[in-house]
Formats: structure tokens, C-alpha cells, sequence
């Protein structure tokens, strides 16, 4: 089951939340951004928490927290498909016509 992070009513989703490959079955999720980084893993309701804050700060647009929505798909190819990239999940958006970027790092915390 996928989670997807929807601001108003846009179709195309901020993030997605996947279950993790090796606990999922423990309830254990990662958020998948559409440029290939992947969130540390934690439950449910942590990374449902973790993906509106992100979304907020990363898309000035996004500002209004009554205007996010989480939808839940029961098939990958509904939200999008996972590709898998040396042991690492990465998103690929289903009506995407372009090929995502190579794995990035996320810049060093300050």
C-alpha cells in the first residue's frame, strides 16, 4: 500500500510514502521524493508528519496546512512504480515523460 502527499487538489503527488523493503511488513515506511531521495524509515504516522512538514518547506506554494491530503493506493502503478537502483527505492511517476535524476545526496546539515 502507498501513501501519496497531494497539496489541493493537484493530481501530480509531492511525495510518496512506499512501505520499506525489509520491514514493511512491520508497518515501516520511507518517503520517496521525485527526485530520487529516499527518507530514513519510520512508522506510519512519522513520515505521514515528516512529508507535510518537508513538502511545506521545500514548495513555497504548499503554505497552507489545511490544503495537504494523503491518499492511499493499494497498486503501485496507480501513484507510480518504485525502480530499484543498487538496493535503493526510487520513484518514477506513472504519467512521467522524464527520466528522473541519478541519486542525489542530500546537502550536509549545518
Amino acid at each position: 500500500m502507498i501513501w501519496a502527499l497531494h497539496y489541493g487538489k493537484q493530481e501530480r503527488p509531492l511525495v510518496l510514502a512506499i512501505p520499506d523493503q525489509q520491514f514493511g511488513d512491520r508497518g515501516m515506511f520511507r518517503l520517496h521524493w521525485p527526485d530520487g531521495v529516499v527518507s530514513e524509515m519510520a512508522n506510519l504516522t512519522r513520515i505521514r508528519e515528516a512529508g507535510r512538514l518537508d513538502a511545506r518547506v521545500l514548495n513555497p506554494e504548499c503554505q497552507n496546512p489545511n490544503q495537504f491530503e494523503w491518499r492511499r493506493y493499494k497498486a503501485p502503478l496507480e501513484a507510480g512504480y518504485v525502480a530499484q537502483n543498487e538496493g535503493a527505492a526510487r520513484v518514477v511517476p506513472a504519467n512521467s515523460k522524464t527520466r528522473l535524476p541519478a541519486e542525489r545526496t542530500p546537502p550536509p546539515s549545518k
